[in-house]
């Protein structure tokens, strides 16, 4: 009995912690009516993209782990003095990144680092303004 007492509460506190993916389950659940599945529904998905970026966090998750972007953003931080510079430096990575690879691919690469130089620094108040940058 204790255990189904227990699962809206569980249900609810899963919600509450994944917001963004609670939302778009919902979203993506309510565009069901509006676009009913028919034998051309799997085409709408690029799986080649899918796949790319899936690839992508892969790897973003495996250097995270081994400590490169921590890394990465101490030698950011020693060779960039200011808060100023290190923000205009991480905002033309990520430009000139952007040239080489889709835009998307070099947000979900250079988000991460950007962060790290922020949170390394104690300037966590910059991170909106950055990455919106």
């Amino acid at each position: 009995m204790e255990n189904i007492a227990k699962k809206p509460n569980f249900v609810l506190a899963f919600i509450k912690k994944n917001i963004v993916f609670s939302i778009a389950t919902f979203a993506a659940i309510l565009s069901c009516f509006f676009v009913l599945p028919d034998a051309q529904y799997i085409d709408y998905f690029d799986f080649k993209t899918l796949v790319s970026l899936f690839v992508m966090l892969a790897v973003i998750s495996a250097l995270r782990h081994i400590s490169f972007f921590r890394i990465l953003a101490n030698k950011i931080i020693k060779l960039f003095k200011t808060t100023r510079s290190a923000i205009t430096a991480l905002v033309f990575i990520t430009y000139f990144a952007s040239m080489l690879i889709a835009n998307d691919m070099a947000l979900i690469t250079f988000l991460p680092l950007g962060y790290f130089v922020l949170a390394t620094t104690k300037k966590e108040k910059y991170m909106a303004f950055t990455f919106i940058m």
